[in-house]
């Protein structure tokens, strides 16, 4: 419970995300000369080898003494990347390992610790997905980093791929210019604990986007810096000693580590920055801006092709006339749209804009209302394929279908019972509703009480499976009020149902693959599905509410932690989830 608290907390202060748009600078700028080698160190012999790799168009010179050999993998963008079919972008990813070994993970887009360079193209961020939505943030926020650059930061430094943990520090900030871009490196540790800042975390990190606004470069080497303990290990009482005086020790670590020289690391900085500044992305064959719109729904008029870029000629597929598209942006001339392509993604779809006609803009989900008689379903399975429709209505726009076999959650239904409104399924869109009918679109998981124990507190009800045993434990480490151990049997990760002291609206984690809105216990919040290597959790989240605000809780949730993705477990979540109700 201690840990997840902390995570809590820690994930409160990442993803400072701002709602801007930042206009990125495109005018040339000459590459940086490389940086003047330390008293301890003298400057890099001549580059060793080159890489060439002809379908990023990126190059960039590294020394196979130092960093081992060269694996590439070029991975196209994705709809389904990953057990939670989260979109990832088209990514180069090159990896450096020692002579012999051989590494072959089947997800590259994650920032490990561990010697790579990821090349990735921006324009594939466009789905509906939650994951898309805070890359693109990401991505404004470092547009207006980059215009001012400031030499300290005391909030998150945007980076993608995203990591399920928070930077724990930002020393040694220096920006850097590459040929083709620019960007910003820096000393990290990444934790979803308070813990000190160990060469066994440590990480030298560098981010940059290239002038014409197309791809991210992000470069990530281990490092070990002087005077830096060797592991994070800990006593109970040193655990507690720095809980209670956390920042002032990352403060105290940052003057440290800002304090040495490009010799009292390892590998030096000065052999790392010269990696980053031999970078070469030339300009693409056909450079374009994507001007981004609010999605709106269209239908293809006649018959028409797909096109890999808004003036390119190369086809990806052909849409049938009465097909429905979703737009969300357009070429800098407005002669062709861009949709989301028929798996999900956007990544490089376009269209004619008068093969359309647009016939609706995208509308906001409905909050759940319930299902009469039976309680709030909180997931259905689609027996057929059936339409899906832009409103409670078989008048609305038709926007996909749902497909036999799938399983969506439902945030609710329309007055009359009749609608369901759903999560959309591949991200095809932002707002979808399916029949309520029970012949094609069959509950398969709701509250209805029946084989529950209902558990009651002063402030807050819920009911667990009657297998499951419950413990109240004695609030604390951001906890308040109440705070609950589920006592899932089998299961010895995290499994709490607390009041906490954070405000909810600071809880976005930086691990998240999916995002549904998700009422608890009468009051608008939100699931998060979360994930990384070996790991999967679910969690439910709202504000506190009534009297438990001014007896300082910010937030009330419900988290689990298990090694795989368990969708029975996920179901019976979403149940408990939706049995809260709050007595205060």
């Amino acid at each position: 419970m201690r840990q997840i608290v902390k995570q809590i907390m820690l994930l409160s202060l990442c993803l400072l995300l701002a709602a801007c748009t930042a206009e990125a600078n495109d005018s040339a700028v000459e590459p940086a000369k490389p940086p003047t080698p330390s008293a301890t160190e003298t400057a890099a012999p001549a580059i060793d080898s080159n890489i060439l790799l002809d379908s990023a168009g990126l190059t960039f010179r590294y020394d196979p003494i130092l960093m081992g050999n060269a694996q590439v993998q070029e991975i196209a963008a994705t709809a389904n990347q990953g057990m939670f079919e989260q979109p990832t972008p088209a990514h180069t990813w090159i990896g450096f390992v020692p002579g012999g070994i051989q590494r072959d993970f089947s997800n590259h887009w994650v920032l490990q610790r561990e010697p790579q360079i990821i090349f990735f193209n921006l324009n594939d961020f466009g789905s509906f997905a939650a994951s898309d939505e805070q890359a693109r943030q990401k991505i404004a926020l470092f547009q207006q980093l980059l215009a001012d650059r400031p030499d300290a930061f005391s909030d998150e430094i945007p980076v993608l791929p995203s990591i399920n943990a928070a930077q724990m520090i930002r020393a040694q900030v220096e920006w850097l210019d590459f040929s083709g871009g620019a960007g910003v490196r820096f000393v990290t540790a990444y934790s979803q604990d308070s813990a000190p800042v160990s060469n066994d975390q440590l990480m030298y990190v560098f981010f940059g986007i290239t002038h014409d606004r197309s791809h991210g470069v992000t470069v990530v080497f281990p490092l070990m810096a002087a005077g830096l303990p060797e592991t994070g290990q800990m006593s109970v009482a040193e655990d507690s000693a720095l809980s209670q005086n956390y920042a002032a020790e990352m403060t105290a670590t940052t003057a440290h580590i800002n304090g040495l020289g490009n010799g009292d690391f390892d590998p030096s900085l000065f052999r790392l920055d010269a990696l980053v500044q031999s970078i070469t992305v030339p300009p693409l064959a056909e450079e374009y801006v994507v001007v981004a719109e609010e999605p709106r729904h269209g239908q293809v008029l006649v018959d028409t092709l797909i096109y890999s870029a808004p003036g390119g000629d190369k086809t990806i597929a052909t849409l049938k006339a009465g097909e429905p598209v979703v737009i969300n942006g357009s070429s800098s001339d407005g002669r062709r749209s861009r949709i989301l392509c028929p798996d999900g993604t956007t990544r490089n779809c376009w269209v004619a804009v008068d093969a359309m006609q647009v016939t609706s803009l995208v509308e906001e989900p409905v909050s759940g209302v319930g299902m009469p008689g039976v309680g709030q379903v909180v997931q259905i399975a689609a027996l057929s394929d059936n339409s899906i429709h832009a409103a409670a209505s078989d008048k609305a726009t038709l926007i996909g279908v749902l497909r036999a076999g799938e399983a969506v959650e439902v945030f609710g239904s329309d007055e009359t019972g009749a609608w369901l409104n759903v999560a959309c399924p591949r991200g095809i869109a932002h707002s979808c509703w399916v029949a309520a009918d029970p012949a094609i679109n069959q509950p398969t998981g709701f509250f209805a009480g029946d084989g529950w124990q209902e558990i009651n507190t002063d402030y807050v009800s819920f009911r667990v499976p009657a297998d499951w045993e419950p413990t109240a434990l004695t609030p604390g480490y951001g906890s308040v009020l109440v705070d609950w151990h589920l006592g899932i049997p089998g299961l010895e990760g995290d499994q709490t149902l607390a009041f906490f002291v954070p405000p909810f609206e600071t809880l976005m984690p930086g691990d998240l693959v999916s995002e549904y809105p998700f009422e608890i216990g009468g009051q608008p919040g939100s699931k998060w599905v979360r994930a990384g290597e070996g790991y999967v959790s679910y969690d439910y989240y709202t504000t506190g509410t009534g009297g438990t605000v001014a007896a300082g809780a910010g937030s009330f949730g419900i988290h689990i932690t298990i090694p795989e993705a368990d969708p029975d477990l996920e179901s019976l979540m979403d149940m408990l989830a939706a049995s809260v109700v709050f007595n205060k």
